[in-house]
């Protein structure tokens, strides 16, 4: 059991409670027992049965900031990655969208329809944040789903710079095939885990399978 600091519940004296059950306080002799919180939220656990001769009074541990300032870190960072997903999602969005607008508006129907930028959909969950061409900006790595190629799926690193296309896979399989794998990042290499328990690694620099 872990020493834990608590505070006295006559003087408000902090105790070392080493690794007991119950502590005296040096300071006016009152005894109690000790009430310790759990290592990562920091909540009060509960107290074991009152045997006869436990004193009535709890000394309650002091809270440590430490773990519960580390999740906050960590959901922060989450979070941040999804906003920055979805802020490329629509920079891309909104760019096939201009640039389809200035073709219809340019007035030259004799000239053969230019392709827009497809819209990325991601699928498999949130994309991986990864600076994969080394320019020191993050960019994302994730499965991406076409609805205009026979509904295919492929794993495509975007940009975080300016949205584009790093690197693309070929075709993984069609949206049911392929829409419950997940994606890792391990040193460097994207790493897809698919139903049937097959794992395959493509580098992260240029998506070339491993």
């Amino acid at each position: 059991m872990q020493a834990v600091t608590v505070k006295c519940p006559e003087c408000g004296g902090m105790l070392d409670a080493g690794t007991s059950t119950t502590v005296t306080c040096p300071y006016c002799g009152a005894a109690a027992r000790i009430q310790r919180r759990s290592q990562v939220f920091q909540l009060p656990r509960a107290l074991p049965p009152v045997r006869p001769e436990d004193p009535p009074a709890v000394a309650r541990q002091v809270p440590v900031k430490g773990p519960l300032i580390a999740v906050f870190v960590a959901a922060f960072i989450f979070v941040g990655g999804i906003v920055f997903s979805i802020v490329l999602t629509t920079r891309a969005a909104s760019r096939a969208s201009t640039a389809s607008t200035s073709i219809a508006s340019s007035g030259m129907a004799h000239v053969p329809a230019i392709d827009a930028p497809e819209p990325v959909h991601w699928r498999g969950g949130p994309p991986l944040v990864h600076d994969a061409n080394g320019d020191g900006i993050d960019d994302l790595i994730g499965l991406r789903r076409y609805y205009s190629k026979q509904d295919k799926m492929a794993i495509v690193a975007l940009s975080g710079k300016d949205g584009s296309v790093l690197w693309e896979t070929p075709s993984l399989g069609t949206y049911i095939e392929v829409y419950r794998s997940k994606l890792a990042l391990v040193d460097g290499v994207v790493l897809r885990g698919d139903t049937v328990a097959n794992l395959y690694g493509f580098a992260a620099q240029d998506g070339k399978p491993l």
